[in-house]
């Protein structure tokens, strides 16, 4: 067990915040902690009633941007118990969807009709500015439970929640490279909890 674990919402997926003892985005106060296997208690996160409002995403905090910083962007999917990362380099893209030619997530994602084969693109600038993209898919990609218009762009933030069909609940996070030789502990290219 790490030293500082990564603890996640049971209700909306949100990466605990040091000590606090209230999830900062919907007030919950029960965390399970994220040991790289299927958390059966996240699965909470899936229920598709359980989307933002408009007063919650006008908190929204600035987007992830670490310019002039070696940063990498930890993209974590939550979906029916399995939280699966990738990461993606300064300058990089991930796609979101089913086809497994061009999505870490696929395999996880087969399992939500509603979500397209190329459903959503999250970029990671070179400036270090993260972003999505709506790949004009047929259900829409929603952000801090807005939805975004077919083929939108969207900053993204830390905190921002992305939902993706009726069951999949995406979260971006901006991380240190490690120093070469290393492995960042816990996410790696294309790694599956």
């Amino acid at each position: 067990m790490a030293d500082n674990p990564v603890m996640l919402c049971t209700g909306c997926g949100t990466l605990k915040p040091g000590s606090e003892d209230f999830c900062p985005r919907c007030g919950g106060n029960d965390f399970v902690q994220d040991e790289g296997e299927n958390v059966s208690a996240v699965a909470a996160v899936a229920a598709p009633t359980g989307t933002l409002d408009n007063s919650q995403a006008a908190a929204a905090p600035a987007p992830v941007s670490f310019a002039g910083r070696p940063r990498q962007l930890t993209v974590t999917l939550v979906m029916n118990s399995q939280i699966i990362r990738h990461d993606v380099a300064a300058g990089g893209r991930v796609a979101l969807g089913r086809d497994e030619r061009v999505s870490p997530f696929a395999a996880a994602l087969q399992a939500d009709d509603l979500v397209g084969r190329r459903h959503a693109v999250i970029e990671y600038g070179a400036d270090g500015q993260a972003l999505i993209r709506d790949e004009y898919s047929l259900n829409g990609t929603v952000v801090n439970g807005e939805e975004l218009q077919p083929g939108e762009e969207r900053p993204l933030a830390e905190k921002d929640q992305v939902r993706l069909g009726e069951t999949a609940i995406v979260r971006v996070r901006a991380v240190p490279v490690p120093p070469p030789g290393e492995r960042a502990s816990g996410a790696g290219e294309g790694s599956q909890s």
